[in-house]
């Protein structure tokens, strides 16, 4: 992860979701952004890797979503 706040990846992942499905968003990540805005990092994974394989089909915000969630760890590597 870098050095950008919780409240800034956020705000990252959020306006690309908000992008997603038509304009419609993609719920799930939703989510993910929820946790990141109450700085639960654990939390935001936790989704993010138990609703991957819905966010799979938006290819950008998945690879976004591991890079700003994950970084360098071996869950999604």
């Amino acid at each position: 992860m870098t050095d950008l706040t919780l409240t800034t990846i956020a705000q990252i992942i959020d306006e690309a979701q908000a992008k997603e499905n038509n304009g419609r968003g993609v719920s799930c990540v939703r989510s993910i952004v929820h946790y990141l805005r109450n700085g639960d990092l654990d939390s935001a994974r936790a989704v993010h890797l138990t609703d991957g394989d819905k966010i799979r089909n938006y290819p950008k915000l998945s690879k976004l979503l591991i890079d700003s969630l994950h970084g360098q760890c071996s869950c999604c590597n």
